[in-house]
């Protein structure tokens, strides 16, 4: 795809690389969003005896589970839109699911499942998209309303506009 085909509204990624590790991201969130419905939902309602798995009460991974599904659809969402917030997001949310990983489990010896395993692969793959796309954070976004430009103080630094007073206008009317 030729620079000139891509269309305004495509996020960053498309036109810097890293096409592959962002495809990878978002199979991987949806594949958390799914395994966190099932096994809050799995909890709710007792399937398969999962209640008597979890080491500490099943309310709290219940919410924990909603709040997580909930954060991992913002987060793919996020990196659909191009938002440099999800690579955050999905970082913080995949040492949030290892660490769950260790308190639903009650030990520091804890069984490798699926879940662990993709939460570390997403961990890694999501500092590997950070660090591709480190230039994004640092260059500012253009605005869809470009403002007038300000004219700057002798130190670079851009210049308040002179406030107005309410007399200011009214004694400029009656001029």
């Amino acid at each position: 795809m030729q620079k000139s085909q891509v269309s305004r509204r495509a996020p960053a990624v498309a036109t810097h690389g890293g096409g592959w590790l962002r495809a990878a991201l978002l199979l991987l969130v949806a594949e958390k969003i799914v395994q966190h419905v099932v096994v809050t939902v799995a909890l709710l309602f007792d399937l398969a005896q999962i209640r008597a798995r979890v080491a500490l009460p099943y309310q709290g991974f219940v919410a924990a589970g909603s709040a997580l599904a909930a954060l991992y659809a913002l987060a793919g969402w996020w990196l659909l839109r191009g938002n440099p917030w999800a690579r955050r997001l999905i970082i913080a949310l995949a040492l949030a699911d290892i660490l769950g990983e260790f308190i639903a489990q009650g030990s520091v010896m804890i069984q490798l499942n699926v879940s662990a395993l993709v939460a570390t692969a997403l961990l890694i793959l999501a500092l590997l998209y950070r660090q591709h796309h480190a230039h994004d954070s640092a260059t500012p976004r253009p605005s869809r309303v470009s403002p007038r430009p300000a004219a700057e103080s002798p130190h670079g630094r851009p210049r308040a506009a002179p406030r107005q007073r309410a007399d200011d206008a009214g004694a400029r009317a009656a001029r």
